[in-house]
């Protein structure tokens, strides 16, 4: 009898961790369900059908990987003008309420409550969009010009000292050369022979253009940062391996302060 009252208790006990841990690992809000299917994704659905798997690499392809990798890129956006916000201007009017959280990375110990923040700051449109664009930024660093080593890194800070007095669409001439804006076809500017296919298609695989961001703050593991390369494909590459996964682009980009606001708590 002790011995069936000993099995019972731990078996009750164990259904209940299972259950705790599922109720952890997924909540419902707005409409949204957002359910952890490892460290590095997150499904975010609604309805009965609808549904997206979010993780770093998805997220790199989605919002600028796919045009990329079909040639379908026209202009490349330019970086925000908001001192310390690494990260193009986010405009909520064109993506679905969703889509917004996309720019939440998974690996955040507070992804789900971020992508909440996400989906209702998207609600709102426009009148939001700068909220947005430092949340995002917390998880993701574009630059809009080529950098190519930490020298390119250095450069770039200092000519952006007063950003606001910088034509953010145009090459930057400083005192180490000059640093190209992302354009179509940019990679023809670093080829010995601009009529070489193949020496262009290696330019490109080897050119970054997204990153991201490794913030120990926000609980996320900084051993390894994915980077979209302008050939359109994503790379995990351990920090310390080579550029640009190098401490000196780590502390050169650090992640704008929380926008999290009062009230946005992950309650189901």
């Amino acid at each position: 009898m002790r011995r069936f009252i000993v099995v019972t208790g731990l078996i009750v006990l164990v259904v209940a961790l299972a259950i705790l841990k599922g109720h952890l690992h997924q909540r419902t809000r707005y409409g949204f369900t957002l359910t952890r299917v490892n460290d590095q994704t997150i499904r975010i659905s609604w309805g009965t059908a609808s549904g997206v798997n979010i993780s770093p690499e998805s997220t790199m392809r989605f919002f600028l990987g796919y045009d990329l990798q079909s040639g379908h890129v026209g202009n490349f956006p330019t970086l925000s003008r908001d001192e310390g916000v690494w990260m193009y201007d986010i405009k909520p009017e064109s993506f679905g309420s969703a889509v917004p959280a996309s720019y939440i990375n998974p690996l955040n110990n507070d992804a789900f409550n971020q992508m909440f923040e996400m989906i209702q700051l998207a609600k709102s449109g426009n009148v939001n969009a700068a909220a947005m664009t430092r949340r995002a930024a917390c998880n993701y660093t574009y630059l809009g010009w080529v950098v190519m080593s930490d020298d390119d890194v250095l450069s770039l800070k200092s000519a952006l000292k007063n950003r606001s007095q910088v034509a953010l669409d145009q090459n930057l001439e400083t005192s180490h050369g000059t640093l190209y804006r992302l354009v179509p076809d940019v990679e023809t500017r670093f080829a010995a022979n601009p009529s070489d296919l193949d020496e262009l298609t290696e330019l490109k695989s080897k050119i970054p253009v997204m990153f991201e961001v490794l913030d120990s703050n926000a609980g996320h593991p900084c051993e390894a940062m994915h980077v979209l390369f302008l050939d359109g494909h994503v790379e995990r590459i351990p920090v310390g391996d080579r550029f640009p996964a190098t401490q000196t682009f780590i502390k050169s980009f650090p992640p704008p302060k929380s926008t999290i606001r009062p009230g946005m708590d992950d309650t189901p």
